[in-house]
Parts: structure tokens; sequence; C-alpha cells
């Protein structure tokens, strides 16, 4: 059986060759010939938005299939001995249905479809520089808000600053935490369900 991980606990330290987003990380990725390295140096490893990419490679060639079967591990150096394998497409898998999952419970529950979404501001280090058409493309970040995604960047410290330096500030936040809910995706048994619907992939344009 399924057991969709915690969400605050999704992260890529799962895959085979991962690594952070430090020096020797592959972060972009257009195909086997054409990557980007942080430090341009030699690579080590794939960061986060790295093997976003890659999946999002790997589906649109069709080297997987919706269900993420891969037949053979996916070179990515041969030199570094760097790949993908099966277990690192379930790794990612699980993670995707999770964020999306969720995304879609807490619309049903604000009585809200994709189409009252105005704007997704994507915080952190990973949303900053994750591929949006990437991450859309393989369903980790829902394809209906594709044209509504923003990276903000380390919001969490710009609105720590702001809140200390702005009366003005502070009484939105205060407002804003007024309105606010905090609700525990696991104590919803339609979760389970949703993240087990949305485990394969679906077929999008980049």
């Amino acid at each position: 059986m399924l057991r969709p991980p915690p969400l605050g606990n999704v992260d890529f330290s799962n895959i085979s060759c991962g690594m952070g987003a430090v020096s020797g990380a592959i972060s972009v990725f257009s195909n086997p010939g054409k990557y980007q390295v942080i430090g341009n140096s030699k690579p080590l490893g794939i960061c986060g938005s790295g093997i976003v990419d890659i999946i999002a490679y790997l589906l649109v060639n069709d080297l997987i299939d919706e269900t993420g079967l891969l037949k053979e591990p996916f070179i990515i150096s041969a030199e570094k001995n760097i790949q993908i394998v099966q277990q690192d497409i379930r790794e990612i898998q699980l993670a995707k249905s999770a964020i999306y999952s969720g995304v879609k419970i807490l619309m049903n529950i604000a009585g809200l479809t994709f189409s009252d979404i105005d704007a997704v501001f994507l915080a952190g280090g990973f949303g900053n520089y994750i591929n949006i058409k990437s991450a859309t493309l393989i369903g980790l970040l829902p394809h209906e808000l594709r044209d509504k995604i923003y990276p903000v960047g380390n919001s969490a410290g710009i609105g720590a600053l702001q809140y200390l330096k702005s009366n003005d500030f502070e009484e939105k936040t205060v407002k804003i935490l007024k309105d606010t809910g905090y609700i525990e995706l696991s104590n919803i048994d339609e979760f389970t369900m949703e993240f087990a619907l949305n485990m394969d992939f679906k077929k999008h344009s980049l």
C-alpha cells in the first residue's frame, strides 16, 4: 500500500545521486550533453532543480511512461557514475503526488478551483531555482497553474525584516494570521485517495 510522505519532509535526499545545491551539483538539465553545474565544476551529483529537469526530459522523450517505468538506468555522466535509476523515479512520484494532492485537498476545503487562483508564490531556494515548466510537466506543481507561478526567493527572511521595520507591514501580518488556519492533511481521509490517484505522470507539453 502506498503511503504519502509527510509534506513537511518532502525532499530529494533519497535520490541515488542526489546532493544539495552546492558546488558540483547539476542544477539545470536540457539533454545528456547539455547541463549546468553549480560552480562550473565537474558534476558530482544532482540537486533538486536538476532532478526535476531530468525527469521532465525522460517523460517528454518517452524514456519513462506515465506509470514511471524506466527500463534501464539513464546515464548523466559515465565518468562520475551519475545516473537515474528506477527507484529515483519512484521517489519523485511520491514527492510530486504528495504536493499535488495537498494542493487539491486545500483547494477543495476552501471551495476553490484552479481558475480561482490568481497567483502561486514559491519560496525558498528550491522554489526560486526550479524550472516551472519542468515542475508542472511532471506534476510536481499543478499544470493548471503553470502561468500563475512566481518564485520569490527567501520570503521568510524578507518578511521578518519588513515586519520589524514597518508598522503597516506588521498590521498586515497580524490580519493575515487571523485569517489563516492550520490543516493537518494526514487527518483527512480524502488525502490518501488523492495521493494514490496522482502517482502517475500525465503527458503535458513543455
